[in-house]
């Protein structure tokens, strides 16, 4: 075509330049074209300003990709049909809006995300303060425990010590029995 370009899909494995001849189909085997894609855009001079395009030669049957592991934005998704379907009503909610529709839409939304995040900010204090509280519970509790321990340790200690100084009365007490024992039998 004169005056117009092949613009290929990213897709497709065809060199940056090639142009189709006369008749050309594209590979059945390739993927699908971007829903939209133009397949040849006018051929402008450089600096010069965009026009507009010519309708595509080739429209596959509208579908989601398959084997799709990323989705939009970067995103991961496990259902790419909804994200689809998401995407599907914003462009119904936008198509055909003009500009003030467009920008009330964009307000709309930036203050649902503004108390959105308020929210989120808030219930994040909360949790950071049941965090805080909690900490300070243990922390008691484990000073606590620790006197506890130690007060146990004293006692027992103290206890050791009258154990060993009981046995020690006991052996002395014992010898004088033994040795009264023998006094006698002599």
């Amino acid at each position: 075509m004169n005056g117009f370009r092949f613009n290929p899909p990213p897709n497709w494995p065809l060199a940056q330049g090639w142009i189709p001849p006369v008749g050309w189909e594209p590979d059945p085997s390739w993927p699908p074209p971007p829903s939209g894609w133009q397949m040849w855009l006018p051929d402008a001079p450089e600096g010069a300003p965009p026009t507009a395009a010519v309708p595509q030669q080739y429209a596959p049957p509208p579908g989601v990709p398959a084997g799709r592991k990323r989705g939009w934005f970067g995103r991961r998704r496990r259902d790419e049909a909804s994200e689809l379907e998401e995407l599907r009503q914003w462009i119904a909610q936008t198509h055909g809006a003009d500009a003030a529709q467009v920008a009330g839409l964009m307000q709309r939304t930036r203050q649902e995300a503004a108390a959105l995040r308020t929210q989120a900010q808030t219930e994040a204090q909360a949790v950071v303060d049941q965090a805080r509280q909690a900490a300070k519970d243990i922390k008691a509790d484990a000073k606590q425990a620790a006197k506890d321990t130690e007060r146990i340790r004293k006692e027992a200690e103290q206890y050791r010590g009258e154990i060993y100084q009981a046995e020690t009365r006991l052996s002395e007490l014992r010898a004088q029995i033994v040795t009264t024992d023998e006094t006698v039998l002599l």
